[in-house]
């Protein structure tokens, strides 16, 4: 008889154990803001961009001559933007079972152009030549806003958006145990 109540008591207890092991965490605001603070690497975002540009009337680029270029030349240039959202801006409330969440806008976090890849359509080879500008800080500055634009029409921030509230809904599941242990709303 003691053995057959240890039995029942064993299977019991497992069964305990194993259930209070698939509810999850209790979330609280401080331990998922916490969680959260890893979400700038989930959600950033890069876009690699080569733009081509014409310039004309320049004797001057950036410290490069161009007065073999009287008419014109056409220039191409490489780089990388990075957007994400800031960590530190999430707020978080948990009241209950429900979890409300509200990100931050995805800024550019990072424009970075190739210094090598600027070259310069040579019409009399037909192709690109590589050239060296002496104030490429001055190129960077001037250019960098041109490909923010195009890499912000293209749809860059809206991705970083979209790739945050993705990583923070799966997050949010995965410290409460499951989709169904809480209501999840991410704004």
């Amino acid at each position: 008889v003691l053995a057959t109540v240890l039995v029942i008591f064993f299977v019991i207890f497992s069964m305990g154990s194993a259930w209070g092991k698939g509810r999850g965490t209790k979330l609280t605001n401080e331990n998922v803001t916490t969680q959260l603070a890893a979400l700038t690497t989930l959600s950033s975002t890069s876009y690699h961009y080569t733009n081509v540009e014409r310039f004309e009337n320049v004797e001057d680029f950036y410290g490069w001559d161009a007065s073999d270029y009287s008419s014109g030349f056409t220039l191409s240039y490489s780089g990388v933007i990075t957007a994400a959202i800031d960590p530190t801006k999430i707020q978080v409330e948990v009241k209950g079972k429900k979890v409300t969440v509200t990100l931050p806008e995805p800024a550019i976090s990072s424009n970075e152009i190739t210094q090598d890849s600027l070259s310069v359509y040579n019409s009399n080879q037909g192709e690109f030549v590589t050239i060296q500008v002496t104030d490429f800080a001055g190129f960077e500055k001037a250019q960098q806003p041109v490909a923010q634009a195009k890499a912000t029409a293209d749809g860059l921030l809206v991705e970083a958006s979209d790739k945050a509230k993705t990583a923070t809904q799966s997050l949010i599941e995965s410290l409460a145990g499951g989709k169904d242990k809480y209501e999840i709303s991410i704004k």
